[in-house]
C-alpha cells in the first residue's frame, strides 16, 4: 500500500492508500479511485522531481485546485504520487506548493526545476 494525495473537485485534499506495485498501473487504479472523472483517460499532466500529478484535461466538473506553476484547467479529481512508490503526504505537498508559489523561493529552483535546499549547494529536497 502506498499513500497518495487525492484532490477533490471542491479543492478538499486527503491522503488515500492504494495498492500498487508498478508505475504502469497508475492510470487504471486512479480512474477506479476517482469520485469525479473528466472526459477520456486520466493522464500525467505535470511532473516535478519525483512527483507526478495525474488528472483530466477535459470534462465538465472543473477542479478548483490551482496546481503550482501549472496554468491549465483540470477536470475531475487530481492525484499526486511519488513515482518511486513511496508514501506522499499532504504536508509534503504543502511544502512543495509553498516553495513553488512563494516568490522569494523562486531562486531555489535550478534550470531543470529541481528544488534546491540552499542556493549555494546542489543538495535537493
Amino acid at each position: 500500500m502506498v499513500n497518495i494525495i487525492h484532490i477533490n473537485i471542491n479543492d478538499t485534499i486527503n491522503n488515500i492508500s492504494i495498492n500498487i506495485n508498478n508505475i504502469n498501473e497508475y492510470e487504471k487504479i486512479l480512474t477506479d479511485y476517482a469520485n469525479y472523472k473528466g472526459n477520456g483517460s486520466i493522464e500525467l499532466v505535470y511532473s516535478i522531481e519525483n512527483i507526478n500529478i495525474y488528472g483530466w484535461k477535459n470534462g465538465t466538473d472543473l477542479n478548483k485546485h490551482v496546481l503550482p506553476n501549472v496554468k491549465i484547467n483540470l477536470y475531475g479529481d487530481i492525484f499526486i504520487i511519488n513515482n518511486n512508490l513511496n508514501n506522499y503526504s499532504i504536508s509534503e505537498y504543502g511544502e512543495l506548493y509553498y516553495i513553488l508559489t512563494n516568490n522569494e523561493n523562486k531562486n531555489k529552483l535550478d534550470i531543470n526545476n529541481n528544488i534546491l535546499l540552499d542556493t549555494d549547494t546542489t543538495i535537493y529536497l
